[in-house]
């Protein structure tokens, strides 16, 4: 969704999720597993004035900062994180040494390009938050157990994370330690960082239509910058999820609508 407000359809089949957005809004990464995927998730791309592009099987992760790559979890094991080039290129594996499981969907690229975080677990124990250097090393974990990244801030200082209790909270990407957020409200979501690190991009999961809030991480202040809804509201659910870019002109979101649910009443008078 581009600054002029015009909400332009970009699935591709009949279940398009998106994952990510370019910072100058140009690409949008999605998964796509509808009927002619036979239901398994196919990593793609588009830009807005092109058509999709599959790039290769698994849950999507995110964009890197120079556009040239994107991350997915893809199945079998062993657990892994593949790289998909765009353009020219082939893909690349990163191991991931000691980890049982990743999250689907959960790799994303750090601003310097060269570390992804992901959230997975060892045998034994639940899952957290683990650094990865694409030039090789052990997973190293930066988050409490139990406690998943969503996304790390533009200077590599705090993730937003989801505690124990599913709340929003801020987690130091050099200590792990963990510290609430002033301004945070029940079901909160995160979107984004800005891009000056100061504020995360929040919402309502199933709120509609979804409105997205500038929180800022000292002082708490909530400020309203877009409502975003679907142009056909019969039978829509819930709108998520929502990716945006740092500097909050540009908006991609998928949305749920359910319009083949059929109810049998009986016993009225």
């Amino acid at each position: 969704m581009p600054p002029d407000n015009r909400a332009r359809d970009l699935s591709w089949y009949d279940w398009s999720v998106v994952k990510d957005i370019s910072a100058d809004g140009q690409w949008v990464l999605f998964e796509e597993s509808g009927e002619p995927f036979a239901g398994r998730y196919a990593v793609s791309v588009r830009r807005l004035t092109d058509a999709p592009i599959h790039l290769g099987d698994g849950s999507a992760g995110g964009l890197s900062p120079d556009g040239k790559w994107r991350s997915t979890w893809p199945p079998p094991d062993p657990p892994r994180v593949t790289l998909l080039p765009i353009g020219p290129g082939a893909p690349r594996d990163v191991p991931l040494s000691g980890l049982e499981h990743v999250q689907n969907g959960s790799a994303r690229f750090m601003a310097d390009g060269r570390h992804i975080v992901v959230n997975a677990n060892e045998a034994g124990h639940p899952v957290r938050g683990y650094l990865l250097d694409l030039d090789g090393g052990k997973p190293r974990p930066v988050t409490p157990e139990g406690v998943a990244i969503f996304r790390v801030s533009p200077d590599g200082r705090y993730a937003a994370a989801h505690g124990p209790s599913a709340s929003l909270v801020l987690c130091s990407m050099e200590t792990g330690a963990m510290s609430q957020l002033p301004g945070v409200e029940p079901g909160d979501t995160s979107s984004q960082w800005s891009a000056d690190s100061s504020a995360l991009y929040v919402y309502h999961f199933g709120e509609m239509p979804a409105r997205i809030y500038r929180l800022d991480i000292h002082t708490g202040k909530r400020t309203l910058v877009r409502e975003l809804e679907p142009s056909q509201h019969a039978g829509v659910v819930s709108i998520a999820p929502i990716a945006m870019s740092p500097d909050a002109t540009h908006f991609a979101f998928s949305y749920y609508q359910n319009l083949s649910t059929l109810f049998v009443i009986s016993g009225l008078k």
